[in-house]
């Protein structure tokens, strides 16, 4: 069991029990550096316009941590700068849970499709995890 203030939680508490409003689904992705700029031109043109159709979309943003922007590769050749990778995060805002699934891996297979075409190259998966509103 954990304390927070006069909040007791339990392992008991499951995660689905607080499903009661928007969910927020995070994926990252490992970016080489030279290809940043045009893999969120592609991004925001195929996968943003693709979710903005779908049912229970809110919003969906895409970031990178400063520490990301301000690194430097650690090599001195401009070889070793475009071989760094960058963590993108996809961050989407969904209005329930069930509209958020109700998007078939078909349909994702499809905007996948689009954008190795539009790269040239297959994106290793990205990580992801999801955020329930309980509060």
């Amino acid at each position: 069991m954990l304390t927070l203030g006069s909040a007791r939680l339990t392992n008991s508490v499951r995660p689905e029990s607080y499903r009661c409003g928007m969910v927020v689904e995070m994926l990252t992705f490992e970016i080489n550096r030279a290809l940043i700029d045009e893999w969120i031109m592609a991004d925001r043109e195929i996968w943003t316009t693709f979710l903005g159709g779908q049912p229970g979309f809110v919003n969906k943003e895409v970031w990178i941590s400063e520490d990301d922007q301000n690194s430097t590769a650690g090599g001195s050749s401009e070889t070793d700068s475009k071989s760094e990778t960058v963590a993108v995060h996809a961050v989407i805002w969904w209005s329930s849970y069930e509209l958020w699934k109700s998007i078939s891996m078909e349909q994702v297979g499809v905007v996948d499709a689009e954008m190795t075409a539009r790269l040239g190259h297959v994106s290793p998966p990205p990580t992801m995890r999801s955020f329930t509103t309980v509060a």
